[in-house]
């Protein structure tokens, strides 16, 4: 435990910047503290994207989810659908992809021990100042390949956005617990969907 947090503490903005500090924390198992005298020099990590310069009028940078770490990497995706991994170690970026649209989902992590690797799922808004298509459009819950960034799959769903409600998918899934009923599924809360009354 001790270890774990005397690393970094690393948290993303909404201004588009990452910082991250060393905490130098002390944990007390016997008296059951953690204690820390966090150093003030900040470590600031920034980007940019042509798909981040051409979203709204003047550019979307900012992420509103909180990250979500594996050992010495850290996922974030930003206000016009840029997700990220980051090494914390270096403060480098190892890659990034393209979701398509806004995302305030903080995401969530499914650890495969056994092959080594884990899953991050995520979804997104639509958002028509970063995708205008109109008073309806896609959003998307999706699964992806941590190590990557691979997406491994999508499921879309159409909603309305009326300029200052976005539709879509605004909160984290819900990852089914292992022994359950629900192991296996994922859960993804769905805000303005668009039914399809054609059927």
């Amino acid at each position: 435990l001790d270890r774990v947090f005397n690393i970094l503490h690393g948290g993303p903005g909404e201004n588009g910047v990452l910082y991250t500090c060393k905490l130098n924390t002390v944990y007390d198992a016997a008296a059951g503290t953690v204690t820390m005298d966090a150093e003030p020099k900040l470590v600031k990590y920034r980007y940019t994207s042509a798909h981040n310069e051409e979203a709204d009028s003047s550019g979307r940078w900012g992420m509103e989810n909180s990250a979500v770490a594996w050992r010495n990497y850290l996922f974030f995706t930003d206000n016009a659908g840029i997700m990220q991994c980051v090494d914390l170690n270096t403060m480098e970026l190892v890659y990034a992809n393209n979701l398509d649209d806004d995302s305030d989902v903080s995401m969530v992590l499914e650890e495969d021990i056994p092959s080594q690797t884990f899953y991050l799922y995520t979804g997104c808004e639509y958002d028509e100042l970063v995708r205008d298509l109109g008073a309806t459009g896609p959003a998307y819950a999706r699964k992806l390949d941590g190590l990557t960034g691979e997406i491994l799959w999508t499921q879309e769903f159409t909603v309305s956005s009326n300029g200052s409600v976005d539709g879509g998918i605004l909160a984290s899934p819900v990852l089914g617990r292992e022994g359950t009923t629900m192991e296996g599924l994922i859960i993804y809360n769905v805000t303005a969907a668009v039914k399809d009354n054609s059927t």
